[in-house]
């Protein structure tokens, strides 16, 4: 989570080393305001999905146990 705290310098130093004064316009800097805010929505986003598919997963497995006889039980543990 610390990639909004690197962003910043990284494309600094780029922009520095290609001679691009893409940052120090107005359109560049909103470009850069926007990849410093969408990437951190990304890695929120992906983890809100991993959450979501462990939940149907775990639900998924207490059904199938929920199924099975004590007999079927006990051979799981």
């Amino acid at each position: 989570m610390g990639l909004p705290l690197i962003l910043p310098p990284v494309l600094g130093s780029v922009f520095s080393q290609t001679g691009s004064t893409l940052a120090y316009d107005g359109q560049g800097a909103v470009w850069v305001v926007t990849l410093w805010a969408f990437l951190p929505m990304c890695l929120l986003v992906r983890a809100m999905a991993l959450l979501r598919s462990r939940y149907m997963i775990r639900s998924y497995q207490k059904r199938i146990i929920a199924a099975l006889t004590p007999d079927e039980r006990l051979a799981l543990s």
